[in-house]
């Protein structure tokens, strides 16, 4: 029953069906299946107005229905939707039916409830054998906490990434748009692809356990290395510059986010101190000075003031755009920090057509949405029909269920291996950080990657603090160590001719070679994709530049804080009033970018193993979190709305935020979703008589007055610890979590001790030290990492000798000749 109307190119997914049981927590990875193709069945209860994503804002022109939400349009085109009723026997029967002609199963029910139904792993598993399971839960499928009340809010904060985010004298602060919600659907989409890739050599399905608090966990950025390698807890800080000459500053008509220090030295100093003279900028004289060439001193407070007083004035009478344009043109990287408007009139975004119309099948509204997040060469990204209607393919996909059919036969398994990617290499020259990050989820995995360094242009991430015992080395740095665990490292001289031999022997070795520079970079190597295809036909080539291939941008470079700035993350997550804050760190770099490249790049070798044809896959790293925020650009592009910062705010419940407790910078989440979670709270505060004044009873009431709610709820919540209070929270129902430190996450939090989120690794150079886990558990084949980073080079003659066939001769004459740097 595979829908038959697409044309042009085939679809990289074409052929899989995916059932997806509706929930906030599995919309986006089914919407990243059914635009690359797969039959994605979206299955919602059939009583009232169907899924509670339905009722989730914004509406077309601002009247709220079960088929105006634009959420929901947005989140579920693509998709065919039926209803079923999953507590009745008939409903569990077809449900059963369905998964057994499935591929891949998402459902984000509490756990044991699909189990009680009949529906769980195991029944489904001896149904269909290949069959993959994917759970998405708050707080994963087993633990302490595994019954727990989860939300956007409470999985930020015992993820310790809300804790990152705000100024130094407020609460924690969430980031915008639902990112726990997206990103448990992200990694949720990521573990699939992996465990279908398995499960299609080997005919061996699987049940994949993933937990939104730890997706926020790997969002942290280098927060628990910083505790674990200088006793360091990283606090928020968002008013502040980060280092010198790094950070948001006003100009005339809003903020830039600006590095002219860089990352992990002030290595754009040079020619951003050239720019300054040549502006004659006031005063240029402070900073012309022998500290400036000082790490040191670009980190202290006297440094921050000085660059402060000299930048800030001049910047106040300049745009935006200019500062934007003229400091990439000089190679620094500044971005400005839009809103929506300023994205929709982007160049760049409009050269790459990154925005699409469609219509709306229940209103006839045109929408103007975001668009693909990558560009395939030859499987194209394809938004379908509108959002199904509820129940509007019942008869088609429901009525053949009635009569028995063949259940599709699992394929013959061709191998079984221990981690689900083993055999597949990757030549790897991404750097710093998305790009790095995405090489290292397939490594984890079981794929050979293989980097490719330089020890004359040394990864700046390996310069970037923290460091073991605050010692600055190449081989000592815990941000670059948890971004490249299972990797091997080679270094060349890319500017020998005998490197780039080497090079394409690794090559002809490869299914996938990756990098995230910009562009130029690999043409100047020769390693442009036409020059790579030629040596390897069917390679994957991906490719990860801040603004993509091509456009009046494509030469703009950038970090995470540069493209939240660009993308309106940045300015949407602060609170009203205040400058932008952003996360507090470069979260792009951590969740959506990577996500999105490792999906696509699962996604291409899925079509190459069908077709023998490899491609090109361009990812400008603005693109996806854009992609992310597709119901904020339709509120603008179809109700003509700019959305502004609602700090904690929830769009209709109330209350919602972080409130203080007991000790230094401690705090709860709490989020009062329903009228229960309101009278639970009411009787675990004992019930203090404001909260029985009348102007409280409604979540209405409430949602007009949260502020004064919020400071109410502030001066109760302070007589409590934060972890009694949650627990007591939890107990009664109401979604509540600890705003968790590095420390807290590390030491202190039950539920990933339980699930062994934190991995102790024995690195050469820093010895025993900690790294994430995976925040996915597969049952079947764990995914397990054992090998820490690797030292720079640490692997060159081992990778000549086995993978290129050099002999120690071979290799000592190309060492003296200089290849290896």
């Amino acid at each position: 029953m595979q829908n038959k109307e697409k044309q042009g190119p085939a679809a990289a997914l074409a052929g899989l069906r995916v059932i997806e049981l509706a929930s906030p927590m599995s919309q986006y990875c089914g919407k990243m299946f059914a635009e690359l193709g797969a039959e994605v069945i979206l299955v919602e209860p059939p009583e009232g107005q169907g899924a509670q994503t339905r009722s989730v804002p914004p509406f077309i022109d601002g009247v709220a229905g079960p088929d105006r939400s634009m959420a929901f349009e947005y989140f579920n085109g693509s998709k065919r939707g039926i209803t079923l009723d999953l507590d009745s026997g008939e409903g569990q029967a077809l449900f059963r039916k369905l998964a057994a002609d499935a591929d891949l199963v998402v459902e984000a029910e509490k756990p044991g409830v699909m189990a009680a139904r009949g529906c769980g792993y195991a029944e489904l598993k001896a149904l269909k054998p290949s069959l993959v399971v994917l759970s998405i839960t708050g707080f994963g499928q087993t633990g302490p906490y595994a019954q727990y009340e989860s939300s956007d809010l409470i999985a930020l904060a015992t993820g310790g990434f809300m804790y990152l985010g705000g100024y130094s004298d407020s609460p924690p602060l969430a980031a915008y748009g639902d990112q726990a919600l997206l990103g448990a659907g992200m990694y949720g989409a990521v573990s699939a692809m992996i465990a279908l890739t398995a499960a299609e050599l080997s005919g061996e399905g699987e049940h994949i356990d993933v937990s939104m608090q730890e997706c926020m966990t790997m969002a942290m950025e280098t927060a628990v290395q910083f505790f674990d390698l200088e006793g360091k807890v990283r606090k928020r800080n968002a008013d502040e510059q980060r280092y010198a000459g790094t950070g948001v500053y006003a100009c005339q008509d809003g903020y830039i986010y600006a590095m002219f220090a860089g990352i992990g030295a002030n290595k754009f100093w040079p020619i951003s101190l050239q720019w300054f003279l040549d502006e004659k900028i006031p005063a240029v004289e402070r900073l012309q000075g022998r500290e400036w060439h000082s790490v040191d001193y670009v980190h202290s407070a006297e440094g921050k003031r000085i660059f402060a007083e000299v930048f800030g004035p001049w910047a106040m009478h300049k745009t935006k755009s200019y500062l934007y344009h003229e400091g990439q043109r000089r190679h620094i990287p500044i971005a400005p920090i839009n809103d929506t408007a300023d994205i929709l009139a982007s160049k760049q975004f409009a050269h790459r057509k990154f925005f699409i119309d469609a219509v709306h099948a229940a209103t006839g509204k045109k929408l103007r949405m975001p668009g693909a997040p990558y560009q395939f060469s030859a499987t194209p990204w394809r938004r379908g029909k509108s959002a199904p209607a509820l129940g509007e393919h019942n008869d088609e996909i429901l009525a053949p269920l009635a009569t028995d059919q063949p259940v599709r036969r699992s394929p013959k398994s061709i191998q079984a291996s221990r981690l689900p990617l083993a055999g597949i290499r990757v030549t790897d020259f991404a750097w710093i950080g998305a790009g790095a990050y995405a090489t290292k989820i397939l490594a984890d995995a079981g794929a050979e990657v293989i980097r490719i360094e330089s020890r004359q242009r040394v990864d700046s991430l390996r310069l970037a603090a923290p460091y073991k015992d605050g010692i600055l080395g190449v081989n000592r740095s815990g941000y670059f160590a948890d971004r490249n665990t299972s990797k091997r490292s080679i270094t060349l001289d890319m500017k020998h001719p005998k490197a780039l031999a080497l090079v394409e022997k690794l090559i002809r070795q490869s299914d996938i070679i990756a990098n995230n520079f910009t562009p130029g970079v690999m043409e100047r190597f020769g390693l442009d994709y036409e020059a790579v295809r030629a040596m390897k036909p069917d390679i994957i080539y991906l490719t990860m530049s801040m603004s993509g291939g091509s456009g009046p941008e494509r030469s703009y470079s950038g970090y995470g804080s540069g493209m939240a700035s660009i993308t309106g993350l940045q300015h949407l997550t602060a609170f009203p009033g205040r400058e932008p804050a952003g996360t507090g760190t470069n979260y792009p770099d951590h969740v959506p970018n990577p996500c999105h490249a490792t999906f696509a790049v699962l996604a291409a070798l899925r079509h190459r193993r069908r077709t023998g044809e490899g491609q090109r896959i361009d990812i400008a790293q603005t693109e996806p979190t854009v992609a992310l925020l597709g119901p904020t650009m339709l509120d603008y592009t179809v109700n003509g709305l700019v959305q502004q910062p609602p700090g904690n705010a929830h769009p209709v419940a109330a209350p919602h935020g972080a409130y203080p407790c007991q000790g230094e910078d401690r705090w709860i989440a709490i989020a009062v979703l329903q009228e229960e979670h309101w009278q639970s709270l009411r009787g675990v505060l004992g019930d203090p008589q404001w909260m029985q004044e009348v102007q409280w009873a409604n979540a209405q009431s409430r949602h007009a007055r949260r502020e004064e709610l919020d400071r109410l709820l502030g001066t109760e919540t302070r007589r409590h610890v934060a972890e009694t209070l949650m627990q007591q929270l939890q107990a009664r129902g109401v979604p509540a979590g600890v705003v968790a430190t590095a420390e807290d996450v590390v030491r202190r939090d039950p539920q990933l001790a339980h699930r062994s989120h934190w991995l102790t690794l024995d690195h050469p150079e820093m010895g025993r030290t900690i790294y994430n886990a995976p925040p996915y558990r597969f049952l079947e084949h764990p995914v397990t990492i054992t090998v820490p980073a690797p030292l720079i080079g640490q692997h060159t003659e081992e990778v000549c000798s086995e993978q290129l066939g050099l002999t120690r001769d071979e290799f000592k004459a190309l060492a003296d000749e200089g290849v290896f740097n």
